[in-house]
């Protein structure tokens, strides 16, 4: 073993003592780790003025989006009262007409015109209504299938084999969003709108005008005016007769 002499010694010691100082100066003038990270200017305040800018900036976006769906609303309210105003000055220029210029058939059409003209704000609410009607109609249509063919499947289970119910449902749905367009696109008229159901799956119109009848019958209509919910029934009822007249149309071919 080798015999360290003292001034060999000396020197290690003096070595070990330096490199504690230097230890111990770096872990004094080491960083703060903790204000680093959590401090208002450390990782989790950048991290939180970073988030802040965001949301500000989606803010001044949903402010900005606001007031345009304001300004579309003002401009639309204007752009209704101008029409409204046309049409008062046609009908008064059309009430002016002498009908006896007009052929008997023009004169008819003349006057149906009128009545519409004269009608027209009756007519902007019936739009209206109808729209809202369509609307409800497409939120709670699925559950309406589902409650509708369930009805029918105890009555004609005979016809609606277990393999056909599911393309029945789709026909279900599929006359539903007719019922939908003729109301939101058209105001509830249903002529020249054919059917949607070109091969049905089932081959008698019956399991079909039963479930329409079943929704016709429905007592919960939610927040609909008795307005909106007579506009529903009229077309559903205008579906019964559409269908009736396609499977006419079908035994004649």
């Amino acid at each position: 073993m080798l015999l360290l002499t003292p001034v060999l010694k000396c020197r290690k010691i003096c070595r070990i003592q330096g490199l504690f100082s230097r230890t111990f100066d770096m872990a004094q003038n080491s960083p703060n780790w903790f204000a680093i990270i959590l401090g208002s200017s450390g990782l989790v305040g950048l991290v939180t003025l970073v988030t802040k800018g965001i949301v500000d900036r989606k803010d001044v976006h949903i402010q900005y989006l606001t007031q345009r769906n304001e300004d579309l609303k003002e401009e639309a309210k204007a752009e209704k009262e101008k029409a409204a105003r046309l049409v008062i000055d046609i009908a008064q220029r059309l009430n002016n007409v002498d009908t006896g210029r007009f052929s008997p058939e023009d004169a008819v059409r003349l006057k149906e015109i009128f009545s519409l003209l004269n009608n027209f704000e009756s007519l902007s609410k019936g739009f209206a209504d109808c729209k809202e009607a369509a609307e409800w109609l497409e939120t709670c249509k699925e559950n309406w299938v589902q409650q509708a063919s369930k009805y029918t499947l105890r009555s004609y289970s005979n016809l609606i084999p277990r393999q056909k119910i599911g393309r029945f449902k789709e026909d279900l749905t599929e006359y539903l969003n007719w019922v939908h367009t003729c109301l939101k696109k058209y105001g509830g008229r249903t002529q020249n709108t054919p059917l949607p159901v070109e091969n049905p799956i089932v081959e008698s119109p019956h399991p079909y005008i039963a479930a329409i009848n079943y929704l016709i019958d429905e007592r919960k209509w939610g927040e609909l005016t008795p307005e909106q919910i007579a506009y529903l029934r009229e077309v559903l009822k205008r579906l019964i007769d559409e269908i009736r007249k396609a499977f006419e149309n079908q035994q004649l071919k």
